[in-house]
């Protein structure tokens, strides 16, 4: 195992193929772990730190500390836990079943791939569950919940929980976790201060990339899940099938919501 210290300047540190450990303290660092289990630490300043190598097959079970700043925090593959610490930060799980924490501060956290747990600690945040590509890939797919199970947590603060999807080219753009067996869970939805979007039409590959248009219901979430709303969406090009379920928000009544309500906030793709 390497253990590797950065300066008070602004640093580049990578580190090894084997389990490292690596403490950027104070500048402007940009860290990365490469291939195994790291435990990685951006220390003071704004600083950016990879997981793991994103590009290759390596992967790894990362621990990653943003600490002070306003941070770019990336897991890459394997299961990752990312903590943004203070300051405003992003934190992106990508592949593997990870756990975001935003701490303190206004972060942007994004589950991406896998069953991610997001919580975003205190502060207004903004928490998507599925959406996210790989760091400068253009033409990467960008996962849109199909196939996963999320648990978004906001936290303290006013925070806005996504469920739209604005990747483009062969991802498409429009709605979040539409597929079957997949919906994200949130623990702690609260009208009077969080908000959540959705996408009011849909295109993908599952609709030959043609924009069709959504509408909600809101009613019980079904049995065998988490007790609460479900929110269900039912596309125009397929009425003849059941409202799919995209998201549950736990311990809340279906009749105390309205989805004309401002908390309720719609996107529209072209």
């Amino acid at each position: 195992m390497s253990v590797i210290f950065g300066t008070d300047l602004d640093d580049s540190l990578t580190g090894t193929d084997s389990n490292d450990r690596i403490y950027g303290k104070a500048g402007k660092d940009t860290v990365s772990g490469g291939s195994g289990n790291d435990l990685l630490c951006g220390g003071d300043g704004d600083d950016t730190v990879y997981g793991d190598t994103l590009y290759g097959s390596e992967s790894g079970n990362d621990r990653i500390y943003g600490d002070a700043g306003n941070d770019l925090l990336f897991g890459g593959y394997g299961t990752d836990e990312i903590h943004g610490g203070s300051g405003n930060d992003s934190l992106n799980g990508y592949y593997g079943n990870d756990r975001l924490y935003g701490d303190s501060g206004d972060d942007w956290l994004t589950g991406s791939w896998g069953n991610d747990v997001v919580n975003g600690g205190s502060g207004n945040d903004y928490i998507d569950g599925a959406g996210g590509r790989r760091p400068n890939d253009m033409y990467s797919s960008a996962s849109r919940g199909r196939g996963e199970i999320d648990i978004l947590i906001g936290g303290a603060g006013a925070d806005t929980f996504n469920f739209t999807s604005s990747g483009a080219g062969r991802d498409g753009q429009g709605i979040a976790y539409a597929g079957s067996n997949d919906y994200a869970l949130i623990t702690d939805f609260n009208k009077n201060e969080d908000v959540i979007k959705l996408s009011r039409n849909d295109n993908s590959p599952f609709t030959s990339y043609t924009f069709t248009e959504v509408t909600y219901t809101l009613g019980a979430s079904p049995d065998g899940l988490p007790s609460g709303t479900g929110i269900y969406a039912q596309f125009a090009n397929n009425t003849s099938a059941a409202p799919e379920l995209i998201a549950i928000l736990q311990g809340v009544s279906p009749d105390t919501l309205n989805l004309n309500a401002s908390y309720f906030q719609y996107v529209r793709y072209s």
